[in-house]
């Protein structure tokens, strides 16, 4: 029997960069987790008193194409500096603790640049360990055909540089430096990176857009405290800035809608142990999905920070799209409290096991009620939006009462259609009824008075009521005084003629001005 030892290829490392990640923004993802691992283990350490205290400074220098991450966490001893940034996959970090633990992330940056630089030191220690890749090198050596005699720890060892410089014993820090990065990605354009990092980073939201989060009676952080669920947020900045998520009260592109209400609900196992947390948002109008793709839609996080996106969620919606959709109706996000519930390799998902398998199924029973409410929401909009429109044309016939003198004929034809319109404003009142009576079921807050419904309602009664008297009346006959009275009859018919094919073609709101505009022109015209 051959002994001979396994040999892993060169090749490998090039599926664990390249091939591992589909968007080169997760570069800022992976190295930020790292970051709040080792902010973490400071302040367990007492090195720092608080996370707020903690610093994760993400520096983009477009014009000299570098990009640096530093924190202030516990750094890296001299001593195992070297193996821990040069090996690839052997990670000691423990999975149920950490957010970075399978010992790939930290290469994340190899395919974007020139040059990886790592920078650390721990406290009670006076050097500074700096490793760094030559990622051209690394780059040159995995193409096919290249040195194919090197195997991976060769060629690791043939691209990474190791030395050590003085530092101040009380410093302890991790720095990455990304230098000559390619410009033809979008790593170095800020604007993008804050927007991506809004999304992704364990940071906070802005209280002043969304004080649905800090409220002290009701608001989502009190009842994170309240039930011991941690709060895990950084202060990031990007290129100084402080950047938050980007969640408001109201919602972008949707006129007069907004979050009114947010629900909170704890995922449990049958041993009452806390898996995860949801909270999600209710709009007051709700019409339609959410356009803006930076909040639209439920979304998980582990640790706060994003795994997937919003399309991971909306699965559990259903099978098809027109299901799917439904997730994007609303904001929110899940927590994963449970440890053993593990992001996958590249972070899009999760691991399939029996505690996420709990979670995806309550999951399930809420989104098909989020999606009943939805409808129902739908039902509700469109019966009140067929009301409204349908009261604006009995404005604009008893306008027409008002200005135009009337035939018999016409009188008839507009007290059909007075009827019409009442008969859809009754239809579409029970419809709206009937919606509102089950989102009240499901525990849905409805915005609006009733009275104020009611009188609306009593209002418009009487408004048809006395169209219809007015239309039924042998003796009403309309305006009698004439518009083109003093013009020419010849005109007259003319203009009327005129008239009749407009008001068959256009909108009686626009028909109505273009009247007043042709009289006007009629009679400026005789002087």
């Amino acid at each position: 029997m051959n002994n001979s030892n396994a040999v892993v290829g060169k090749f490998a490392l090039d599926s664990l960069t390249i091939g591992m990640y589909e968007n080169e923004m997760v570069v800022y993802r992976e190295y930020i987790q790292n970051s709040t691992d080792a902010i973490d283990r400071a302040v367990e350490l007492s090195w720092i008193d608080s996370l707020e205290e903690s610093q994760i400074d993400i520096t983009i220098d477009k014009d000299n194409k570098i990009i640096k991450i530093r924190d202030n966490g516990v750094g890296i001893s001299n001593q195992n500096a070297s193996s821990t940034l040069k090996d690839i996959g052997n990670s000691s970090k423990d999975y149920s603790v950490n957010r970075g633990f399978r010992g790939i992330g930290r290469l994340a940056g190899t395919a974007y640049c020139k040059k990886l630089i790592f920078k650390t030191s721990t406290k009670n220690e006076d050097k500074c360990s700096i490793i760094t890749w030559d990622c051209e090198k690394l780059k040159e050596l995995l193409k096919p055909n290249s040195s194919n005699e090197l195997d991976l720890v060769q060629v690791v060892d043939a691209c990474v540089s190791v030395v050590e410089v003085n530092e101040d014993i009380e410093k302890h820090y991790f720095e990455v430096n990304l230098e000559g990065v390619d410009d033809k990605n979008d790593l170095l354009d800020e604007y993008k990176v804050k927007k991506y990092l809004s999304q992704v980073a364990p940071i906070e939201i802005d209280s002043r857009k969304f004080y649905y989060y800090s409220d002290l009676n009701d608001g989502i952080k009190k009842f994170m405290n309240d039930n011991e669920i941690p709060i895990e947020e950084y202060p990031i900045q990007v290129n100084r800035r402080r950047i938050t998520k980007l969640y408001s009260t109201v919602i972008k592109g949707k006129d007069d809608d907004h979050i009114v209400a947010i629900k909170k609900v704890i995922i449990k196992d049958k041993n009452n142990n806390k898996l995860a947390f949801l909270w999600y948002g209710e709009r007051r109008v709700g019409k339609g999905r959410i356009n803006d793709d930076d909040i639209a839609g439920i979304r998980y996080r582990k640790n706060n920070i994003l795994i997937g996106n919003a399309d991971t969620v909306s699965k559990l919606f259903g099978d098809s799209e027109s299901q799917k959709r439904f997730n994007k109706y609303y904001i929110g996000e899940i927590y994963i409290l449970e440890k053993n519930i593990i992001p996958n390799a590249r972070r899009d998902d999760f691991e399939d096991n029996y505690y996420y398998s709990i979670v995806k199924e309550e999951m399930t029973t809420i989104a098909k009620e989020l999606i009943l409410v939805a409808r129902k929401m739908s039902d509700r909009n469109n019966a009140e939006d067929k009301i409204a429109k349908a009261e604006k044309r009995l404005d604009e016939i008893n306008r027409k009462l008002e200005k135009k003198r009337l035939t018999q004929e016409e009188k008839e034809e507009l007290e059909k259609e007075v009827e019409g319109i009442n008969n859809t404003i009754e239809e579409n009142r029970k419809i709206e009824e009937n919606a509102s009576e089950k989102l009240n079921e499901l525990g849905r807050r409805i915005v609006g008075s009733k009275s104020k419904e009611e009188k609306k309602d009593s209002e418009t009664k009487a408004k048809v009521e006395e169209l219809t008297t007015k239309l039924q009346d042998d003796n009403f006959k309309g305006n009698n005084n004439n518009p083109l009275k003093g013009i020419s009859r010849d005109i007259q018919k003319t203009v009327r003629g005129i008239l009749k094919i407009l008001e068959k073609e256009i909108e009686p709101e626009k028909y109505d001005k273009l009247e007043e505009k042709i009289y006007d022109f009629v009679h400026r015209s005789k002087r």
